[in-house]
């Protein structure tokens, strides 16, 4: 064929894995003009880039396939309470700590002074449990709070992950969001939880995670947001 040059150096067929594929009889190699030839095969130039092979990376995207039920939002309560919120979160419970032990101090001093029992002597103790129930369940009760807030259609999200942002798609929704809005990332023993500011987070289910997995999709989100990924019991 008219200016082909032959060539023997080009690797194996095994180390092309993309362009389109014509057959020919020749089993020489070539090089001509806009096409290359190897073992009876030709290689469209669009698979080639710079220097002799180049491949193109996968386009990376993940969907998610969420239900934002009481337990998904008491998972996404936790995660904003034990990122972005830690700190806020500490200085509650220091100061529920406190009130505790001033109601202990009180309820010790009544019962020692051997007062009659009134109705006011009632008020620390019962204040104490109210403080102890709404430490050890914050994260339910803030779940309960957003489960009355969720807008009705909004009760389960799509979400699809790309390499420009994400979308997430409800039955009355569409909203797309930039990495660069993420301001943390949690991960539960099900769910992952992107924290966005201090009230504002978005929970996925790893359960119904495709077009990859788990471990596959902490890296490409911690290449993206640029952000550790905080493990939480």
């Amino acid at each position: 064929m008219k200016g082909c040059i032959k060539h023997s150096l080009l690797p194996p067929l095994s180390t092309f894995n993309t362009g389109r594929v014509l057959p020919l009889q020749s089993s020489s190699v070539r090089i001509c003009g806009n096409f290359r030839w190897y073992h009876g095969r030709i290689f469209r130039p669009e698979s080639f880039g710079s220097g002799l092979f180049s491949c193109k990376r996968r386009s990376m995207e993940f969907r998610f396939e969420t239900d934002y039920n009481l337990e998904t939002l008491t998972a996404m309560a936790k995660g904003l309470r034990q990122t972005v919120r830690k700190k806020r979160s500490r200085r509650t419970r220091i100061f529920a700590g406190i009130i505790l032990v001033i109601g202990l101090v009180s309820t010790a001093l009544s019962i020692a002074s051997k007062e009659p029992l009134r109705a006011r002597n009632l008020l620390v103790p019962l204040a104490m449990l109210n403080v102890i129930y709404a430490s050890l369940q914050e994260d339910r009760l803030n779940g309960r709070v957003a489960k009355r807030n969720v807008l009705p259609g909004t009760e389960h999200a799509g979400c699809v992950f790309g390499e420009d942002g994400y979308t997430i798609k409800t039955s009355v929704t569409e909203s797309k969001f930039s990495y660069a809005q993420i301001r943390a990332v949690a991960e539960m023993p099900r769910y992952l939880v992107l924290a966005l500011s201090n009230n504002q987070a978005q929970a996925f289910d790893k359960e119904s995670l495709s077009g990859g997995t788990i471990e596959e999709f902490r890296a490409f989100l911690a290449e993206k947001t640029g952000k550790p990924i905080q493990m939480i019991k």
